[in-house]
């Protein structure tokens, strides 16, 4: 006997664009649009180097939760106290990054456990043979859900003064809600 098939749903509404920009010198601010949204930078020194943590709530119209830069290394309470919790998706954005700013530590560690892939590597593999003091100025970017080992994140990093990732997010209904999928289309 087969199995019925499913049809597949129409999305419950408009597909939500993210576009997440990473800065590194001149040209734009890092900075993150999530729909009609414009996320602000969460200090006034848009200089600061470090990396700047938004998370949303897939299940609330993708409220965001948290928004916060940390600068030393690590990742900021209020983002761990969300690390492996399907309801909410991570945006990492690397703000004026120079070679002493690659992850290492806790900061890799949860990079690697939410779903970075290729570009982390990348950059370390450039950091570990060529030296971080190759990297004069860097940029990297992550979005993804803070479910651990789950599907691979969308991320860039590149050494030149910025670096775009774009993405979307498609309404679902389930069980009588609507909550957000990632997806990149393109």
């Amino acid at each position: 006997m087969s199995s019925p098939l499913i049809a597949p749903q129409a999305p419950a509404g408009p597909i939500v664009p993210a576009t997440l920009c990473s800065n590194s010198g001149e040209g734009p601010s890092t900075f993150l649009n999530i729909g009609k949204t414009f996320v602000r930078f969460p200090n006034d020194n848009r200089q600061t180097p470090g990396y700047w943590f938004v998370a949303v709530d897939l299940t609330t119209q993708l409220n965001v939760v948290a928004n916060v830069i940390n600068v030393g290394g690590g990742v900021p309470p209020e983002i761990k106290k969300l690390q492996g919790d399907p309801r909410y998706f991570i945006f990492v954005l690397g703000n004026q990054l120079r070679g002493q700013n690659v992850p290492v530590g806790e900061l890799h560690a949860f990079l690697k456990s939410i779903g970075s892939g290729k570009s982390l590597a990348q950059l370390e593999q450039v950091a570990t043979t060529c030296g971080t003091g190759t990297l004069m100025r860097f940029t990297y970017l992550l979005a993804a859900t803070a479910t651990e080992g789950d599907l691979p994140g969308f991320e860039a990093w590149s050494d030149s003064l910025h670096v775009y990732v774009t993405m979307q997010f498609v309404p679902i209904r389930h069980d009588d809600k609507i909550v957000y999928a990632p997806v990149q289309q393109f």
